[in-house]
């Protein structure tokens, strides 16, 4: 949600935190790596997005999420070796809205009072990611894993019209979030009594970041690093090079961390984007074609 404020600080340059994007792809030849398979996928889970003014939390929207997605990669085919992974996300949200609502009073003064509402998220994201396992020899040993690339998110935040205490009616807003992301991970693969257990955990640093209303204010917070976590289960005799497609469960944390943006001028007042964070946990269940 947006908020007012004075003029704020300048721009402070990103790419000295971006000149290491190019190397990350260099982690290996790839011409070697096992046969990528495709796989469908849905999960079900929670979504959190909160936003910080001064150390305070100003507001709090949560409430159900689903995903659904499809992509390809050789993450359970690998014994050792390149690693491909590319996936393609659906991505939806129904939040409560707890937090407030800015109003002119009869002398002029801008006026804050808590509010509630319902709000939307509608998105999309991509992401392609390249890396390596290493892995000693014999069926059971665990392997290592080390992954790095590149993501894109798209959503749509709708917050819906309300009423304040009074029976002020607050008319709603839509945004519009544009985020392109480094994304660095590592993680293990073991396959005790033939089934597989892999997890991976890293950071993204979203390094470019708009975020565009519908009165054409266009602002751009900063991206920090933000965790993330996943893990997936696949049975005996599932995902096993080409020939070994069939079920696995996953379980997913994905976060994002924004800075406060700059101000920018909106109709005779300055508006800015604060910190705000996003957490999202899934479960879910993916299906790989032979």
């Amino acid at each position: 949600m947006e908020r007012w404020r004075s003029a704020g600080s300048g721009l402070r340059a990103a790419a000295c935190r971006v000149a290491g994007a190019a190397a990350l792809l260099l982690a290996g030849g790839m011409a070697a790596a096992a046969p990528v398979s495709p796989w469908v996928g849905a999960e079900a889970g929670t979504f959190q997005w909160q936003e910080f003014l001064d150390g305070d939390r100003e507001l709090r929207e949560s409430g159900p999420a689903l995903r659904f997605g499809t992509g390809v990669d050789n993450l359970d085919a690998a014994e050792r070796g390149p690693l491909l992974h590319g996936a393609f996300w659906i991505n939806l949200a129904r939040v409560d809205y707890d937090g407030s609502a800015q109003y002119l009073d009869e002398d002029g003064q801008r006026q804050t009072v808590p509010a509630e509402t319902d709000g939307q998220y509608q998105g999309v994201s991509a992401l392609f990611l390249m890396g390596r396992r290493w892995r000693p020899r014999g069926p059971s040993g665990m392997g290592v894993d080390l992954l790095g690339g590149f993501g894109f998110d798209h959503w749509r935040r709708r917050l819906e019209d309300t009423s304040i205490a009074d029976g002020r009616p607050v008319a709603g807003i839509t945004e519009y979030y544009y985020l392109l992301d480094l994304q660095l991970a590592a993680g293990t693969v073991h396959r005790p009594a033939g089934w597989g257990v892999r997890w991976h955990a890293g950071f993204r640093y979203p390094f470019y970041v708009s975020e565009y209303f519908e009165n054409s204010v266009n602002l751009n917070p900063r991206g920090v690093w933000s965790p993330f976590a996943e893990v997936t289960v696949v049975p005996p005799g599932a995902g096993r090079g080409p020939a070994g497609g069939g079920w696995a469960l996953t379980l997913r944390y994905d976060t994002y961390r924004f800075e406060a943006s700059d101000t920018a001028p909106a109709g005779g007042y300055f508006l800015f984007q604060p910190e705000s964070d996003m957490d999202r946990i899934t479960v879910g269940t993916r299906y790989r074609f032979q």
